[in-house]
């Protein structure tokens, strides 16, 4: 059984659900740019652009970032879901013959514009410069 996780399938029946839903994410907004720094920071991008099946759990993900935290994985299984329910992401959730689910992790175009390019070409510095505490202090 497959699913994915995306705020891009949800279908709002009427305008007044919809503005009420637009409201609702626009605090978001700011979260997100702080989400993706932090990810843009750990690597989390590259690391599943690495991958050979371009599809890793938090767990897979967290034994290549050098860190010594034990929750590391928990930590960044709310980051990638954050991000998933952004749509920056997929998440792709699997049930096994013996019913234990796994939980995987996608890049879309939009996360794949945080990792360098054959030319070196790449969003992250500008999402960083944007998100770097001086410009948000400025505005």
């Amino acid at each position: 059984m497959d699913m994915a996780l995306s705020m891009d399938n949800i279908v709002i029946s009427n305008e007044g659900e919809n503005s009420f839903m637009k409201a609702l994410n626009l605090p978001a907004g700011s979260y997100l740019n702080m989400v993706l720094k932090a990810s843009i920071e750990l690597g989390l991008f590259e690391i599943i652009a690495k991958s050979s099946t371009h599809q890793l759990s938090s767990y897979e993900i967290a034994s290549q970032i050098p860190t010594r935290n034990p929750k590391a994985p928990l930590v960044l299984e709310r980051i990638l879901r954050f991000l998933a329910s952004q749509s920056s992401l997929t998440c792709n959730i699997t049930k096994d013959d013996d019913g234990h689910i796994h939980t995987s992790y996608n890049l879309i175009p939009l996360s794949q514009s945080f990792i360098s390019d054959k030319d070196g070409s790449s969003n992250a510095p500008l999402l960083l410069l944007i998100s770097d505490p001086v410009a948000v202090n400025s505005w």
